[in-house]
């Protein structure tokens, strides 16, 4: 395996679920982290992959075979992330990312108590940063004909959110460093690429340099071996059976876990309550630049989430989930191997 290391040159615009529109009524969801999606378009582009599919999903399907031929790679191909900041010229980390709503924390794996989050030492590890986006708005330009002056689209304002991180100790900026595991036999050489929206751009490159012994805790549903106590380290993608039915026992994408009730929710902050805030959310599957078109939305549980495995599964999986565990999703951090 290989760490695969996303550096953003500049604030990128990362998103959960786009809608636009005009000004007063567009909103945004963003997200802390490059989702498994756009770390897979962004490789794809990177390695020139050309897709001929019309239908997004079965372009998805596409992509990821098509990667893991080049890249010679196991699945799943993609484990992660694990976030490491640049915080007054040290590198901190790896650091694990608790998603709620609009605001994140990163925080090392080893403030947790159990299910219990210890943020009084934060200022022992200096390990504890924040994510906090900026809304912005931005237009739609047309240009009329090939040499022509470009102009704005009547009504085609759009709000879009820039990410920003902070120390959570003296909010002194930081740089993020997204870190996964590349299941693969190739390399990735230093390279500049277009990450997320809004044109922005960073560095991708495979580092070993950096693999500590928490990258052996990682694991998701398609290598699962070991029960114990887990956190998400990125979304746990969710399949409603019925568009009507929206209950939690009823979704597909949580049979590895056996019992809905071995989700215990995002992590408490205080060690005489035990959390039980379960948080479902939607989140769209990114941009099918072949179509031109949006993929759909999904529901997930966010970065952070913690899970129990009691006994260790292995369920047949529809193809549109092993195609997203195999791209890292539902990656998941083992804290403690006693469930």
């Amino acid at each position: 395996m290989r760490a695969l290391v996303i550096e953003p040159l500049e604030n990128l615009s990362l998103s959960l679920t786009p809608v636009t529109g005009l000004e007063l009524f567009s909103y945004v969801v963003s997200s802390p982290i490059p989702l498994p999606t756009t770390v897979a378009g962004v490789l794809g582009n990177m390695l020139e992959i050309r897709l001929s599919s019309d239908e997004p999903l079965k372009g998805l399907e596409e992509l990821v075979s098509k990667l893991r031929e080049k890249l010679v790679c196991s699945q799943p191909m993609l484990l992660g992330p694990f976030i490491f900041f640049l915080y007054r010229e040290k590198i901190i980390g790896p650091t694990i990312t608790i998603h709620e709503k609009d605001q994140a924390i990163f925080v090392s794996p080893d403030l947790f108590q159990g299910t219990f989050l210890n943020l009084d030492k934060c200022k022992t590890f200096e390990s504890c940063f924040m994510y906090k986006p900026k809304a912005m708005i931005g237009v739609a330009l047309e240009r009329n004909g090939l040499e022509g002056d470009k102009k704005v689209k009547e009504g085609f304002m759009y709000k879009y959110p820039i990410s920003t991180y902070s120390s959570l100790i003296d909010e002194a900026h930081v740089k993020p460093f997204f870190t996964y595991l590349l299941n693969c036999e190739r390399d990735i050489p230093r390279t500049i690429v277009r990450i997320g929206g809004e044109g922005r751009i960073g560095y991708i490159y495979t580092d070993n340099k950096i693999i500590t012994d928490h990258f052996k805790k990682i694991f998701n549903p398609l290598n699962l071996n070991e029960k114990g106590i887990y956190i998400a380290l990125s979304p746990i993608p969710l399949l409603s059976k019925r568009s009507e039915d929206l209950y939690l026992e009823n979704l597909l994408g949580l049979e590895f876990i056996g019992d809905i009730n071995n989700v215990l929710g995002m992590p408490s902050k205080d060690p005489e309550k035990i959390s039980r805030k379960i948080i479902v959310e939607r989140i769209g599957l990114g941009y099918y630049e072949v179509r031109n078109i949006r993929r759909p939305q999904i529901l997930m549980m966010p970065s952070g989430t913690l899970i129990r495995v009691k006994e260790l599964k292995k369920p047949v999986y529809p193809s549109i989930l092993r195609n997203l565990y195999d791209i890292g999703f539902a990656s998941l951090y083992q804290l403690s191997s006693s469930a």
